[in-house]
């Protein structure tokens, strides 16, 4: 499985994220329920989530030096859609950046 993408970064500027948990403003209408969060480094958490006995991974990171540089890299399964679809400001869905994740096959 070359070049495969992975996941898909979203820029989530306002939505909250406290204690370890992210706190989007339609979370209980998309009943994604949150299985894990640990912190892998200072600014990065793995967070694994789960919807009709699936699993979708999530990776949070937050530039320590500006606020408001947040991302949320969403693994791209069938859950994607209404995963993101919890972080719609106003109708439109936030910025989705360049930064994909790819797996290599090392040889």
């Amino acid at each position: 499985m070359a070049n495969v993408k992975l996941f898909s970064a979203i820029y989530i500027p306002v939505t909250p994220f406290v204690n370890g948990v992210l706190k989007p403003k339609k979370a209980k209408k998309y009943k994604f329920e949150s299985l894990k969060s640990e912190k892998v480094v200072n600014n990065l958490y793995q967070l694994i989530y789960k919807r009709d006995d699936k699993l979708l991974y999530n990776y949070y990171f937050e530039n320590i030096e500006d606020e408001l540089e947040r991302y949320l890299f969403v693994e791209n399964n069938e859950l994607y859609d209404n995963f993101i679809s919890q972080f719609w400001g106003g109708g439109q869905r936030y910025w989705k950046s360049g930064m994909d994740v790819f797996r290599f096959r090392s040889s």
